[in-house]
């Protein structure tokens, strides 16, 4: 039962970036590999590997643990910079490849709704795990 603290983290951060593949095939009409290992994008994999460790520990710990209060303020920081600070970084690296003619990685932070989407399947694929 104790590695259900991670197996859920892991195994939704896994369902996160191979949904992110059938994502850019619905959008692009191709099939992006390289997303597996990619950071931004649909949805946002950081907000699902931390939501599925707030929900986890939410359901086996209860709401009024401190183990509980801890991963979610974490987990608030953590969507909070995805959505945040890592957006504005993509955003000033997009910047500096047009003025610049730099091939910097503008693909960094995540729009609202790929944060939410992230949370949501976090979230889904612990309980499925967690009441299996």
């Amino acid at each position: 039962m104790k590695y259900i603290f991670l197996i859920c983290p892991l195994v939704s951060l896994a369902v996160c970036q191979l949904l992110k593949i059938f994502v850019a095939i619905l959008k692009k009409k191709e099939i992006t590999l390289s997303l597996i290992t990619s950071s931004g994008g649909m949805p946002s994999a950081h907000s699902c590997f931390v939501s599925s460790l707030v929900t986890i520990i939410g359901l086996v710990e209860g709401v009024d643990s401190s183990f509980f209060a801890i991963s979610l303020v974490f987990g608030l920081i953590t969507c909070y910079d995805a959505s945040h600070i890592r957006r504005e970084s993509g955003m000033h690296a997009k910047l500096l490849n047009e003025k610049f003619n730099m091939k910097l990685n503008i693909n960094l932070g995540h729009e609202l709704k790929e944060v939410i989407a992230g949370i949501i399947t976090g979230m889904l694929v612990t309980l499925i795990i967690y009441f299996l």
